[in-house]
């Protein structure tokens, strides 16, 4: 599977052009905010980090054409982490989402692809004693997720919140694997090329990932 089609979903501009637009762009503003203090701020010693990785998607969905199903994907990661403070980027989504033919708009049964951006702030706990190798974390933040048939031009996309935790395990000084489980939650309706008013479903996606990670400018 190649990245191109698992993360399709989240790369769309179309996605963006709704009426969610305005309350997406002030949460990414404040959670892109500090970051933006950690970079200006030069004397705070930061490393960056970059990650791949193979993923499981386990979905629950009241949408009437999605069925609770799962489905192996990828999972990409960018972040910074200050001391035990993280941002973080992440990307994720996979194909063979089998979809039920649909009711406001008729259309028979499809497969769709499903993506999803999150930010979120984690805490690594760092202090543990005895002091060890492995980073255990917590985290929160804000995510984008949707579902596109394949075949027709019909979506199930909205934002949400997501919670997480998993542990950072270095394997040189650079490398590190992270395994991590990440539960979303969102409201989504139909917002490509929509012209009239579509029905919100909650949707709860449950990622379970392990990512190879490559880290810059080093501070343990």
């Amino acid at each position: 599977m190649s990245p191109s089609v698992a993360l399709r979903a989240c790369y769309s501009p179309s996605r963006f052009l709704t009426k969610k637009s305005p309350h997406t762009i002030v949460i990414l503003l404040l959670l892109f905010a500090p970051l933006i203090s950690l970079a200006a701020e030069a004397e705070i010693k930061s490393e960056q980090y970059i990650g791949l990785g193979m993923a499981r998607f386990s979905i629950n969905s009241d949408h009437p054409s999605i069925d609770d199903q799962a489905i192996v994907g990828m999972s990409l990661l960018f972040g910074v982490r200050s001391r035990s403070h993280v941002f973080e980027l992440s990307l994720g989504g996979g194909s063979g989402v089998e979809v039920g033919p649909t009711f406001d708009i008729y259309y028979p049964e499809d497969s769709a692809d499903y993506g999803y951006f999150s930010l979120s702030y984690q805490y690594q706990f760092r202090h543990l004693k005895p002091a060890s190798n492995v980073f255990p974390y917590l985290g929160a933040g804000y995510s984008f997720h949707s579902i596109n048939w394949n075949n027709y031009v019909y979506d199930h996309s909205g934002d949400g919140y997501a919670i997480m935790g998993g542990v950072v395990i270095p394997i040189e000084k650079t490398w590190a694997i992270n395994l991590s489980v990440r539960r979303f939650s969102f409201s989504g309706e139909k917002i490509l090329f929509s012209s009239g008013d579509y029905p919100d479903y909650a949707t709860q996606v449950y990622e379970v990932a392990a990512s190879l990670v490559y880290h810059f400018n080093i501070t343990r």
